[in-house]
C-alpha cells in the first residue's frame, strides 16, 4: 500500500478532518486514511504510526523536516528521496530503504532488505547525503551507486555492499562481508572483520590512520545512534585500494586478519 503522504512535511498545514480524507492507493482500490488509521493529536512536526506492518510502503518519502516514528515493521521505499528530518523504525523495513536520499537521518532497530541507500531503479546515483543507521542486518547491494553520506550496519550484510560507489562512507560492523566495493570508484568501506574480497581488484596497503574514524564517530554521536566504534573495531590492519578496474580510488579498511 502506498502511504507516502503520511509524513510531517505533507501533513504540516492540514487539519485533522483533511488528514482523515487523504486518499490512499491499495492495488486498484482507493480508500481514505480514516478507513485504516485512528488519527489524533495536534503536533504535525512529529508523526507516530502505531502497529505498523510491512504492507505500508513509501513511508516518509520526500520529507524535508520533522520526525516520523514507525512502531513496528514497514514496507519498501521507506525514506525514499528524503531531504531532511528523522525517521525511526522499531521493527524491520523492506527493500530500497533510504534509496536516493538527499539528507536527513533514518534509523531502524531491526533489519533491512536489499538496496539500502541505493539508487532507485533507473537512477544513476544512490543516496546523495544523509545518514542511515541499521541495528540489525541488511541485504544485498547496500549503498549501491552511493554518492555521499553515511551508512552503518551493526549486523550482517549480503553480497556487494558499496558496489559502484562514487563517494561516501559505509560501516560494516558485523560478520565478514562478501565482495564489497565491486566497481567502486571512490569512497570508504570500513569492515570490523576481514571481508571476502575480489582480490585481483584491490591493492593491499598497511593502514595506521585514526583520523577518519574520529570524524565518523562524531557523525554517529550526532545521530543519537549510541554506536561506539571502539567496541566494534580493534587496531587498524589493512587498507585495500580499488576497484583497480575502475580507477582504483576507493578504499576498504579492515581491522582483523583474513579469517
Amino acid at each position: 500500500m502506498d502511504v507516502h503522504q503520511l509524513n510531517p512535511t505533507s501533513l504540516q498545514n492540514k487539519s485533522l478532518k483533511e488528514i482523515h480524507e487523504i486518499p490512499l492507493q491499495h492495488n486498484n482500490i482507493k480508500i481514505r486514511v480514516a478507513d485504516l488509521f485512528v488519527i489524533s493529536g495536534q503536533n504535525r512536526s512529529r508523526i507516530v504510526i502505531e502497529n505498523s506492518n510491512s504492507k505500508l510502503n513509501r513511508l516518509g518519502e520526500g520529507m524535508t523536516e520533522g520526525t516520523l516514528d514507525i512502531d513496528g515493521d514497514a514496507g519498501a521505499y521507506v525514506g525514499r528521496k528524503m531531504y531532511g528530518g528523522k525517521i525511526r523504525v522499531t521493527g524491520n523495513v523492506g527493500h530500497f530503504f533510504g534509496c536516493s536520499m538527499r539528507g536527513g537521518l533514518v534509523q531502524v532497530n531491526g533489519s533491512a532488505g536489499d538496496f539500502v541507500g541505493a539508487g532507485e531503479p533507473g537512477s544513476k546515483h544512490g543516496m546523495i547525503n544523509g545518514q542511515i543507521i541499521i541495528s540489525g542486518n541488511a541485504g544485498n547491494r547496500l549503498g549501491n551507486r552511493m554518492r555521499r553520506g553515511l551508512i552503518s550496519v551493526s549486523g550482517e550484510v549480503g553480497i556487494g555492499a558499496g558496489a559502484e560507489m562514487i563517494a561516501g562512507t559505509i560501516l560494516l560492523l558485523g560478520k565478514s562481508a562478501k565482495l564489497p566495493g565491486l566497481q567502486m570508484r571512490r569512497g570508504s568501506i570500513i569492515c570490523a572483520r576481514h571481508p571476502e574480497l575480489q582480490t585481483d581488484s584491490f591493492h593491499q596497503q598497511n593502514f595506521q590512520s585514526f583520523g577518519l574514524l574520529k570524524l565518523i564517530q562524531k557523525l554517529l554521536d550526532q545521530s543519537v545512534s549510541r554506536i561506539n566504534l571502539s567496541e566494534f573495531l580493534g587496531q587498524p590492519k589493512y587498507r585495500y585500494v580499488g576497484d583497480l578496474c575502475f580507477g582504483g580510488m576507493g578504499e576498504i579498511l579492515t581491522f582483523h586478519e583474513w579469517g
